[in-house]
This record gives C-alpha cells, sequence and structure tokens, in this order.
C-alpha cells in the first residue's frame, strides 16, 4: 500500500468515528431533554386541576360574599397561593385573582382572572 493511502483510510476512519460519537451525543440530550419535559409535565398535571378550582371558587366566594373562601388542599411539596389585587383595566378598577402554583419553590403555573364590578351578582335578588 501506498504511503498515503494509509492517510487517507485513517482519515475516513477517524471522520466516520467523530460522526457516530457526535450522533450519540445528539441522540443522549434529545432523550435526556424529553425525560426533563415529562417530569415537568407530570409535575404540572398534578397541581393544574387543583389551581382551577381554587380560582374558580375564589372567584364566584368573592363575588358572592366578598371574601376568597377556603384553600384546597393540595400535599407537600405542592403548594397553592391566591391572591386578589386590585388593578386598572380599560379606565376602571377591577379585581384581579391570581392562583400560582409551586412545586418546592418552583413557580410551575400560574392564573389569573378579573372579576369586573358589572358582573357582581345583585344582593337584593337574593
Amino acid at each position: 500500500m501506498k504511503e498515503h493511502s494509509k492517510g487517507y483510510l485513517y482519515a475516513e476512519a477517524l471522520g466516520g468515528t467523530i460522526i457516530i460519537a457526535i450522533f450519540i451525543l445528539t441522540i443522549t440530550v434529545m432523550i435526556g431533554t424529553a425525560i426533563l419535559q415529562w417530569r415537568s409535565a407530570k409535575q404540572a398535571q398534578v397541581i393544574v386541576q387543583v389551581a382551577i378550582t381554587a380560582m374558580e371558587e375564589g372567584k364566584y366566594n368573592y363575588q358572592r360574599f366578598g371574601q376568597l373562601g377556603e384553600l384546597p388542599l393540595v400535599q407537600e411539596p405542592y403548594k397553592l397561593v391566591r391572591v386578589i389585587n386590585s388593578k386598572q383595566v380599560h379606565n376602571m378598577i377591577v379585581k384581579e385573582l391570581e392562583v400560582t402554583g409551586y412545586y418546592d419553590n418552583q413557580e410551575i403555573l400560574h392564573f389569573s382572572t378579573y372579576i369586573w364590578p358589572g358582573l357582581l351578582p345583585n344582593k337584593e335578588e337574593e
């Protein structure tokens, strides 16, 4: 075999090895990312329905009784925080109800809704 042929075969083998190594690393990163996303989705799935319930019940209770009422219970390490603030929207001061869900100390979801004064029930009708 000629001397320059050996160098060509070496370069070809090295190039193939590098391509395979990059392919394996790419697949590993993709699998790792998929696992992390699956874990995050599973954490959010546990608390999302409880957070929606907390928001809707809080909105109903605030419209009817002027208070948010009881916060639904969640198991540790999950935590729900429900807050009502005043906010100016379309030149009106309205109440904004916010529900935030946490896993440990990491915020995993945040919902907010407005409680419009024109939609409050007439207390005399009750």
